[in-house]
């Protein structure tokens, strides 16, 4: 009985907040079609609490992307000390422009008219 009560509360708020959207030319719902949507079903006490929990939730939320991304700077930083301590040790990595390059295969040369070069003519 809770369940389907809790149900059918929701989607009278939510339709109603649809409502205030609409109202305001927008298809959205945001938040403050929410609190508008409880003061028009005669429930404005819970605006202040509900709003209270909302901005604890994005603190909440915002601290843990800050403390995500402390932690992924402090790897990045933790990997890049490992990486000097072990490329002290190697050769130098030889990098793809300093590569010996084999030499052009003459034909491959391209006549620059659009053509295959290995492909003859029957003109």
């Amino acid at each position: 009985a809770v369940t389907r009560s809790a149900t059918v509360f929701v989607s009278y708020l939510a339709a109603t907040a649809n409502d205030c959207a609409r109202e305001a030319g927008h298809k959205t719902i945001t938040t403050t079609d929410v609190t508008k949507a409880l003061e028009a079903v005669g429930l404005g006490d819970f605006v202040d609490r509900l709003r209270a929990d909302l901005d604890a939730h994005i603190q909440l939320v915002n601290d843990k992307k800050h403390s995500a991304a402390r932690h992924k700077e402090a790897e990045d930083e933790a990997d890049e000390e490992q990486e000097e301590v072990e490329d002290g040790d190697s050769e130098p990595d030889v990098e793809e422009d300093d590569a010996v390059q084999p030499a052009e295969d003459p034909m491959d040369v391209d006549d620059s008219d659009g053509e295959d070069p290995k492909r003859m003519r029957t003109e």
